[in-house]
């Protein structure tokens, strides 16, 4: 084996050496940036599906219900019937989340949708929500994923298994503790006038939750055919939202005055001169 002798071959013998260590760092220090960039690239397109999944959820309580939305709506729909103060109020029209609630969307409209016909309000929450007391227990899914997000909601606890509730407003405290599984369509004069109720007894010294048994009543409620527009559908269902006779003689001496022939019909002007003492 030969050694060298010669110091400056051994100085560049060393020197190459240390080069070729610093390349190696500089390569591993690569390696790593690149690892590092990977991982949060993989992070931050995570982040962003989640992003994306929580603003479609969202969408599915929140979104507008107009005629380009409406071949995604649910084809689970129903309606039910309400009476105030034993009189006829109108129609609340409701859509059914059977996707993601598919068990008990099943379960409420095979059993307790036709139980709830003669069931009463029996709580009454302004700005929160109004409870409906049922005959029977719903089957209930595990996933709680939907948000309290808006006013119309259907939502439903497992620790009051015989209950039904629409809220009034947006709820995020009851997110992961209840069952979203459906929303209002139309009848939200309705709803307001169902918490006008409470606000009224809270009024009165009579407490702001709870609400006399019959005073607010489901009369009707059956299950609703989707049509191919959102307009066909509300003039299938939609009934005629009931005034207090005050507010329907206005509305009669309005439309009178723009028909001239009927304006001095002697109903109209009886109408005209009673509408401010009408109860």
């Amino acid at each position: 084996m030969k050694f060298t002798t010669n110091p400056k071959k051994r100085i560049r013998s060393w020197a190459k050496t240390e080069e070729e260590d610093d390349d190696e760092e500089e390569s591993r220090a690569m390696t790593e940036l690149r690892r590092e960039l990977a991982e949060k690239e993989k992070r931050k397109k995570k982040r962003e599906e989640e992003l994306a999944r929580e603003v479609s959820i969202l969408d599915e309580t929140r979104g507008e219900i107009n005629e380009e939305n409406w071949a995604r709506i649910s084809e689970s729909l129903f309606y039910i019937d309400i009476e105030i103060g034993k009189k006829a109020k109108g129609r609340m029209l409701f859509e059914l989340f059977q996707r993601r609630a598919p068990r008990f969307c099943r379960s409420f409209l095979a059993s307790v949708l036709g139980d709830i016909k003669g069931s009463i309000f029996s709580r009454i929450e302004p700005g929160i929500k109004c409870t409906i007391d049922l005959r029977c227990r719903p089957d209930f899914d595990n996933d709680f994923i939907l948000k309290h997000t808006n006013t119309g909601l259907l939502t439903a606890s497992p620790k009051r298994e015989k209950s039904v509730s629409i809220l009034f407003e947006e709820q995020p405290n009851l997110d992961g503790h209840s069952l979203v599984f459906g929303r209002l369509i139309n009848g939200f004069a309705i709803l307001r006038a169902i918490e006008l109720l409470a606000h009224k007894s809270s009024a009165t010294g009579a407490g702001a939750t709870h609400v006399s048994g019959d005073l607010v009543r489901i009369t009707d409620c059956a299950p609703a055919k989707k049509f191919d527009s959102l307009k066909a559908t509300l003039d299938s269902y939609e009934a005629p939202l009931v005034l207090p006779k005050a507010e329907q003689d206005l509305k009669n001496i309005a439309r009178n005055y723009r028909n001239k022939n009927n304006y001095y019909d002697t109903s109209s002007r009886s109408a005209l001169f009673s509408w401010n003492t009408s109860t």
